[in-house]
């Protein structure tokens, strides 16, 4: 399968678990947190596909170039808010406000890459080659799972 369809889903996978937190009671704290790990499994495996397998071959045309490292920035914004979330409860202020700007980050991101990357990357990689990228990610993907 394509590795642009695969990123989709993972963006669309993303999308439901912080509908599911945004669903979950105000006291619901426990299962927050369940959702909250879910969440920062998908982005941070997500991340590491696309910064591994995705980004370093698409920096290299000029159609990509500049929204790619703008990725990169994004990614590291993202996983920096994750290890700042992880160490905070659900009860607790900061949780809730960093939660959001973590949506709103993951929002962005995926706005931008759908919107503007990926059609760029149809153009300047052959379908073959993203049908192989995204082999590559669906084995790096389930090795990371494993080893979760």
């Amino acid at each position: 399968m394509d590795i642009i369809t695969l990123l989709k889903k993972d963006h669309q996978a993303v999308s439901e678990l912080f509908s599911s937190l945004k669903s979950a009671g105000e006291k619901a704290y426990k299962t927050k947190l369940r959702i909250f790990e879910k969440i920062y499994t998908e982005l941070s495996i997500h991340a590491e596909i696309e910064e591994k397998l995705f980004y370093p071959v698409i920096e290299n045309f000029d159609k990509t170039k500049d929204i790619t490292y703008e990725s990169y920035e994004e990614h590291a914004l993202v996983k920096q808010l994750l290890r700042e979330i992880k160490t905070l409860a659900p009860q607790e202020e900061q949780w809730k406000a960093k939660v959001t700007v973590l949506k709103e980050l993951v929002e962005h991101h995926v706005k931008e890459e759908e919107k503007d990357l990926f059609p760029k990357v149809k153009k300047v990689l052959p379908s073959e080659e993203r049908i192989l990228m995204g082999e590559k990610m669906q084995a790096f993907k389930k090795k990371k799972i494993k080893t979760q």
